[in-house]
């Protein structure tokens, strides 16, 4: 049971690693694609803010999708030995896909209204705080279902992956927004993307770390109904 439980512990702290790095790039990429695709867009239309909506989350499904689907692969292979890195960057893809077209839904919209009538009133910070909440409930619970439609065929009882995705990115998602409205217009590319990173970093390690908490407690529910029947 100890070596089970050193084995565990190693997979935790693999998946903080694993989730950090993969985020950095993965979430802070697309961010940045983002900024990029603004800066060089023609003026802002209804259809230009469409098209780039459009082209973040396709840029964010493969990019973020894919390292970070393929880095948690790496670590979850070394206990679930069945399960393909096909099966887990599809499901991690597909939850990227919905969560950042659910995401982007809000600024679009904002943006469009900016477009035809002026610059909506700035929220407060404890409005934004719980709207970053919310929004990690939502995104999170998303992104955990997909990743159970992969993970439930290889561990037994894993429904629970959905309320611990949901945990963690109630608890990342804030620090996205912090970030975020930290960043200042005036500040140099250089300073935006170091930001971005490292806000992403942040958010990954901690997102991993809360919902890593969550594999553990998988894999130890998963040995004691194989040790019982």
């Amino acid at each position: 049971m100890s070596g089970h439980k050193a084995l565990q512990w190693n997979i935790w702290r693999q998946r903080v690693i694993a989730n950090a790095w993969s985020e950095s790039i993965g979430l802070g990429g697309s961010a940045l694609a983002g900024f990029i695709l603004v800066a060089i867009a023609p003026p802002a239309t209804p259809v230009i803010n469409l098209l780039i909506a459009v082209a973040m989350v396709t840029i964010a499904t493969v990019l973020e999708g894919g390292i970070v689907g393929l880095a948690q692969w790496q670590v979850l292979r070394q206990v679930l030995h069945h399960l393909t890195w096909q099966q887990w960057v599809s499901a991690t893809a597909r939850g990227v896909f919905v969560a950042w077209s659910l995401g982007m839904l809000p600024s679009t919209i904002l943006s469009l209204q900016e477009t035809n009538s002026g610059a909506p009133p700035e929220p407060n910070g404890l409005v934004m705080a719980g709207l970053a909440v919310l929004m990690g409930f939502i995104l999170g619970s998303l992104l955990g279902f997909f990743q159970w439609q992969a993970l439930h065929q290889h561990l037994p009882n894993a429904r629970g992956w959905i309320l611990f995705n949901t945990i963690a990115w109630a608890g990342g998602m804030p620090i996205i927004f912090a970030g975020a409205g930290s960043l200042s217009a005036e500040a140099s590319p250089l300073t935006i993307g170091g930001m971005v990173i490292m806000v992403c970093l942040l958010t990954g390690a901690i997102v991993g770390g809360i919902h890593g908490f969550g594999l553990i407690w998988l894999l130890r529910r998963g040995i004691s109904c194989a040790s019982q029947s």
